[in-house]
């Protein structure tokens, strides 16, 4: 099976939350784990807020950073190219979803047309519902 993660499921790698526990059973169960190039710029959005915030102390912030870049090779990536972004724009035209969720939910639709199998993560129910709503299987 390929994993698909969004930001909200991938940031439980790095934090113990709510929803870690089945994040990382399902990406010990995945074959290949993908996501958008996005993903990475919001996760290093959320260390960094975390840190200025003083909620995480600097040798921790430049731990999860290290980490993220040390998984982030294992990887498969969506890239953002224009029919993307264009898949994207269709997707906010018929699902009430933001910019950045758009772009997640076009890099899985991509991944899932050249798969047998993925199954979609994401802690947002606007995301998941419209992520259903286009043919994915959402955990």
């Amino acid at each position: 099976m390929i994993l698909y993660l969004d930001t909200s499921a991938l940031l439980k790698l790095y934090a113990e939350e709510r929803g870690s526990p089945a994040v990382r059973a399902a990406v010990a169960r995945a074959s290949v784990v993908a996501t958008s190039r996005l993903t990475y710029v919001e996760a290093r959005g959320a260390f960094a807020r975390k840190f200025r915030e003083g909620d995480l102390p600097q040798a921790e912030h430049q731990y999860l950073i290290s980490s993220l870049d040390e998984d982030w090779g294992r990887l498969l990536v969506v890239e953002m190219s224009e029919p993307l972004c264009q898949e994207a724009v269709a997707l906010v035209e018929r699902h009430p979803l933001r910019a950045g969720d758009a772009l997640q939910l076009a890099s899985a639709c991509a991944v899932r047309d050249r798969v047998e199998e993925l199954a979609f993560f994401s802690f947002d129910d606007c995301l998941n519902g419209a992520a259903k709503l286009e043919g994915l299987a959402v955990l």
